[in-house]
């Protein structure tokens, strides 16, 4: 994480195994302390670093798929925030970096939704309700890009079956993105938005995604290069 001040330096690292059925191992570097910190298997459904957000929430679900009762629910078309991100309107005033890449900006109440177009898109929507009894949602609806796989939209359900978060997750073409991404036929996360329905506040995000894969050895994977690169 780059900003803001308090989480900067943040890094998260998760080794999922080929084996479904063994428990992730998750590791968290926090900036300010300069250590690494082995987390729980628990911790994943906590909200991370404060915000409204969990570790399973990532990219429209971050777990083991045995953790979950998988229902198909059917298919339909949508709206997704599926989009060219060189044509948006991108924030130049408060993020720009070095090479002058720029973020997409957000507006709406509470600045909670990102300022870019939509696309009627044909998807596939799951159910998935938690296994653990204890878990704190009762299940989510995920509605997957058929055509990418990806999962740019969420709704998230708490104990009692009542509607709880929204989560959006906006997916770039990688021929309207960096160079670097052009050609290569991935959909790039973009800016994410989790909006907390029930507590009227959310949080959200912004991406610069670089798909390289000489940027991303096997050793960059692990708890040492999280000490070495968290300075």
């Amino acid at each position: 994480m780059l900003e803001p001040f308090d989480v900067k330096n943040t890094q998260l690292l998760i080794h999922r195994f080929e084996d479904d059925t063994k428990l992730d191992n998750a590791y968290l570097y926090l900036g300010f302390q300069r250590r690494v910190r082995r987390l729980s298997s628990g911790q994943t459904t906590d909200a991370f670093l404060g915000s409204d957000i969990m570790i399973e929430d990532f990219e429209g679900y971050n777990g083991r798929i045995s953790d979950m009762k998988w229902t198909f629910k059917g298919t339909r078309n949508m709206l997704l925030p599926m989009y060219n991100h060189n044509d948006m309107t991108l924030d130049a005033d408060t993020h720009q970096d070095s090479e002058g890449y720029q973020v997409v900006s957000f507006g709406g109440k509470g600045g909670c939704f990102p300022n870019v177009t939509w696309q009627l898109r044909k998807v596939y929507e799951v159910e998935s309700e938690p296994v653990d009894p204890n878990h704190p949602i009762s299940k989510r609806l995920h509605f997957i890009d058929a055509q990418t796989f990806v999962i740019p939209r969420n709704i998230t359900y708490d104990r009692k079956g009542e509607m709880w978060k929204s989560w959006t997750i906006g997916q770039s073409h990688p021929d309207h993105h960096l160079p670097v991404n052009k050609g290569s036929g991935v959909s790039i996360d973009d800016a994410f938005s989790m909006i907390d329905t029930q507590a009227q506040h959310c949080t959200t995000g912004q991406f610069k995604g670089i798909v390289d894969p000489s940027q991303s050895p096997v050793d960059t994977f692990s708890v040492q290069n999280m000490r070495a690169t968290g300075t």
